[in-house]
């Protein structure tokens, strides 16, 4: 919804009279959470790490993603400078073209041992910085409405747009850009491995996620991705987004391929390309080669769909506990697993 001005209690006061009345409070009872949840537009902007009226930080960060999302749809105004705090209901709450984005609670400011007011400015930084980059914003709104914008070289070349996709469980080979170590690494540190070589996508094989794409994603709880037993101290890789060199966002869902303290190099993945000059050999497990055209294309958009069941991945899934002394080094080689589907719309060019 958009903010009604009129009702806002406070508007554009100095920080310093506003850090006096909104100082962080007590942490409440609430502000226990089972696992924290990210916000994303162009990566991951912040995190909801607190419980607050009466709905867990899960719930929170669903909600607060989807008023983001419903701001840049709706707003005419989408530049940093858009980005504003401002005082409702006693609160600080930051705001897009005067759309509600999200609230800065008290427990949320506790557990930061800040100010809301200063919790809440940090956040909307976040978001300002991200709509500085009007190409990934423009990305982002394709994928949200499914407006995907063509590319046209020459008045001669007509252009088409079709859907590649990455499917669930298909495999990357990575190589690790973040240094892991079992003694060091928390709930939430992010994390970056290297896309190794050109990985061709269904259904025609045609499109590839180019070598160099950066693979992003955090540290997580691995207690929510296997039995209830596992150590409350377990920990795992969780990826949700893949950046091609050309600056292009995929949001997936992914994890290291692997086990218990121990991850899988393959030599071999499902489907495998060999580059011939302008032609590429393709090889799959079931032992038929056909060739294709390479067309890597451009990017405008992606979109992932519904995760699998994330209790039925334990088996595949690299985790480690937390102060067990394993350390990974960088550029250790992997393979990152996608747990879910990812559909990239694809502009292609043909004569």
């Amino acid at each position: 919804m958009k903010i009604n001005h009129k009702k806002l209690y406070v508007s554009l006061v100095p920080t310093a009279l506003l850090a006096m009345s909104v100082m962080p409070i007590a942490l409440a009872a609430d502000a226990i959470v089972a696992k924290t949840a990210v916000v994303s537009l162009c990566g991951k902007l912040f995190e909801i790490d607190a419980n607050a009226a009466g709905m867990s930080a899960e719930e929170r960060a669903r909600i607060v993603q989807k008023n983001l999302d419903n701001a840049l749809i709706n707003a005419k105004n989408r530049t940093p400078a858009a980005v504003k705090v401002e005082i409702s209901n006693r609160n600080p709450i930051v705001t897009l073209d005067g759309f509600h984005i999200v609230t800065a609670d008290g427990n949320s400011a506790a557990r930061h041992q800040t100010t809301q007011m200063a919790l809440a400015q940090k956040w909307a930084d976040s978001i300002a910085f991200c709509l500085a980059d009007a190409s990934a914003i423009n990305n982002y709104l394709s994928m949200l409405t499914g407006k995907f914008p063509v590319k046209q070289e020459t008045a001669v070349v007509t252009t088409k747009d079709r859907v590649a996709v990455a499917t669930t469980d298909m495999l990357f080979p990575i190589a690790l850009a973040t240094p892991l170590s079992a003694s060091l690494c928390k709930l939430g540190d992010n994390v970056e491995a290297v896309v190794t070589q050109d990985v061709p996508l269904a259904p025609d094989y045609d499109t590839y996620i180019p070598k160099g794409t950066i693979a992003r994603g955090a540290i997580a709880d691995a207690h929510d991705f296997t039995f209830t037993e596992f150590p409350k101290n377990g920990l795992t890789v969780s990826f949700y987004e893949l950046r091609t060199p050309d600056g292009k966002s995929i949001p997936i869902d992914g994890h290291v391929f692997g086990g218990l303290n121990y991850w899988r190099q393959i030599s071999s993945q499902p489907v495998k390309a060999e580059c011939c000059g302008n032609v590429a050999k393709i090889s799959t497990d079931a032992g038929l080669t056909f060739k294709v055209r390479p067309a890597k294309g451009v990017i405008v958009g992606a979109w992932k769909g519904m995760p699998l069941d994330r209790s039925m991945d334990r088996a595949s899934r690299f985790m480690f506990r937390s102060g067990s002394g394993l350390d990974v080094a960088q550029g250790e080689t992997m393979m990152l697993q996608l747990n879910a589907t990812s559909a990239i719309a694809v502009a292609g060019s043909s004569m």
